[in-house]
């Protein structure tokens, strides 16, 4: 496959440029091409030999003080280059895969007329990549074919600077080309760093994309920039599938498509359900019904599959109200995922760039054997419980429909981010007769013995 990016000439993302270069050199048939400015052009050159490297003149330097590379450079490039079909945009600091049956997965995706778009995995430090941490908000690889061209035509956007990863696939599901994603498949890693480009420059962009989206009348436009940025992810991730592969390393949605096959018209129960990627994806299953909750009213897509219910409303030992802790920002990009009815400790020590708001909300909190026996569900197919600390306020919450649930897939984690958080130890302790199928480091998949006796 073909890989287009922008290498930078800067000596501190040497480090992380080098080590991502050669993941994708050492691909089987992979071919790299870094475009750069003339002045960059030697210098590139001396740092990473065995990168080809194009110059071109056609930067957005009067828009961004330096020469960062157009997306349209990059797109008018391929369109001069008519024996190129598919080609993939990456960013420079982007580490792939090497399993080559996943790239000849999404090339055969892309051939067939399919846009794919992968979200990147961050980690600390190169000896933890495997442990990498989805990063929600971050879209870093674009598979596109050349009759994708037609669709993209704007010329503000340039790599290094924010947006264009919303542009992009925006652009072409709303003309109808169908997208795929691999956002719950680790293909892209990526060692965190600060953030490189100003907040005026996103929203400037932010506002620019919201004036084109609304002359194209592709879509009404909030008026504030984080809540549209939040409505145009939404779509992207409304408007398009999972890819999914056969690997050795389990997509968690394909182990919970083969543990769920057979089973009738199953219930499944999604806690914590934040945008609803795992609910819509669940939904999917034959003769499913899926119970969303979900008590942050600034997540969860407007459109959903017809058959999952969406309930506002908090997991855990008690009905009553309580206070959740709200996150709202990683570093100025907007960030609700850490939300959570408990308080935030160890996290705010592990992850300093996420912010939480001064004040709390007030969110309804009921037990789950509350909720079945008031709703009369019996019993649980399976249970996938994402709720930031709150493990077992709901396993206590939970006790008698638990004996009637058949799988159940729980966050945990070693360290305490949340005042209170399990580690895998007591949550095992807390279910006796349940068994470890799945331990996927920090989320494990369990099963109810008692039902496959």
């Amino acid at each position: 496959m073909l890989f287009l990016t922008s290498l930078s000439p800067d000596p501190k993302a040497y480090e992380a440029q080098n080590i991502a270069t050669k993941t994708i050199l050492t691909l089987e048939g992979s071919r790299l091409i870094s475009f750069n400015h003339p002045s960059e052009v030697s210098q590139i050159k001396r740092m990473y030999p065995n990168v080809e490297i194009h110059s071109t003149q056609m930067t957005a330097e009067n828009l961004y003080k330096k020469p960062y590379v157009r997306i349209s450079t990059f797109l008018n490039w391929v369109r001069a280059n008519q024996d190129i079909d598919v080609f993939a945009l990456i960013n420079s600091d982007i580490i792939v895969d090497n399993d080559a049956s996943k790239w000849k997965t999404v090339e055969g995706i892309v051939r067939g007329g399919t846009h794919v778009i992968a979200q990147r995995y961050d980690f600390n430090d190169y000896g933890n990549i495997r442990n990498a941490k989805k990063q929600v908000w971050g879209i870093d690889m674009f598979v596109l074919h050349r009759r994708h061209l037609k669709f993209l035509n704007d010329d503000i956007y340039a790599m290094g600077q924010p947006y264009w990863d919303y542009w992009l696939p925006f652009s072409l599901f709303s003309n109808g080309v169908r997208v795929m994603k691999i956002f719950n498949t680790k293909l892209i890693y990526h060692k965190a760093h600060a953030q490189r480009w100003t907040n005026s420059t996103w929203h400037m962009l932010a506002r620019h994309f919201s004036k084109s989206v609304e002359k194209k009348k592709w879509r009404s436009p909030k008026h504030d920039d984080y809540s549209f940025a939040m409505s145009v992810y939404n779509d992207i991730l409304y408007n398009s599938e999972e890819v999914e592969f056969e690997n050795k390393y389990p997509d968690t949605h394909i182990l919970f498509r083969k543990i769920l096959r057979g089973f009738k018209n199953p219930i499944i129960f999604d806690l914590g359900a934040h945008m609803c990627q795992d609910a819509r994806t669940l939904a999917f299953i034959e003769g499913s019904k899926v119970y969303a909750f979900e008590p942050d009213t600034r997540t969860v897509p407007e459109k959903l599959p017809p058959n999952v219910v969406v309930e506002r409303l908090a997991i855990g030992a008690e009905n009553k109200q309580v206070e959740m802790y709200m996150s709202l920002l990683h570093g100025s990009v907007p960030w609700t995922q850490s939300s959570s009815i408990k308080k935030p400790t160890g996290h705010k020590k592990k992850f300093p760039g996420v912010k939480f708001s001064k004040e709390k909300k007030n969110v309804q909190l009921i037990k789950l054997d509350t909720y079945c026996k008031e709703k009369g569900i019996k019993h649980i197919d399976f249970i996938h419980a994402d709720i930031q600390g709150a493990e077992m306020d709901f396993l206590i919450g939970a006790k008698k429909i638990l004996d009637d649930t058949k799988y159940l897939y729980i966050e945990y984690s070693d360290q305490q981010l949340y005042e209170g958080q399990p580690n895998l130890t007591q949550i095992m302790n807390t279910l006796p007769g349940w068994s470890i199928v799945e331990d996927l480091k920090t989320d494990v998949l369990l099963r109810n013995d008692r039902w496959f006796a």
